[in-house]
């Protein structure tokens, strides 16, 4: 239920943020992202996979050390590498679509704007969530 609830946070989000973009006449925030959110999914993918390595090895020690079970923890590092392949291919296909010489109604261009900031959004929200597993876990480690 959370899960589906930070979806819905997130397009909620991202519909304000298209709404005051279009009200400012900007082109900025779609621009950016044609040209660069490939490159950023890719990039907090790398940053993710990396400090995740990291984690696991810690929370390996941990639980040899301690007797600790951390399965949900794993399960929690393989659904966020799951949720960001995914929006690396969303963020592939809607750019695809973006950039259709089709003539696709503004409605659809809307919606798949609004989903483009979401992906951006949502990516965010991961590289926020590996941040504070980190920080939980150098809290962990000064407790002892």
């Amino acid at each position: 239920m959370n899960y589906i609830k930070n979806i819905a946070l997130f397009i909620v989000v991202s519909i304000v943020v298209k709404l005051l973009s279009d009200y400012l006449e900007s082109k900025f925030l779609i621009e950016f992202l044609e040209d660069d959110l490939i490159t950023i999914l890719i990039t907090v993918f790398a940053i993710n996979t990396a400090t995740n390595s990291l984690l696991i090895t810690d929370l390996a020690k941990l639980a040899k050390s301690k007797e600790i079970k951390f399965k949900n923890s794993y399960e929690q590092i393989r659904i966020a590498i799951a949720e960001q392949l995914i929006l690396v291919m969303l963020g592939f296909l809607l750019l695809i679509i973006r950039g259709t010489s089709q003539g696709l109604p503004m409605e659809i261009m809307y919606i798949v704007d609004t989903l483009l900031i979401a992906t951006f959004v949502f990516a965010l929200d991961i590289l926020r969530d590996t941040a504070l597993a980190v920080f939980k876990l150098i809290e962990f480690r000064n407790r002892e």
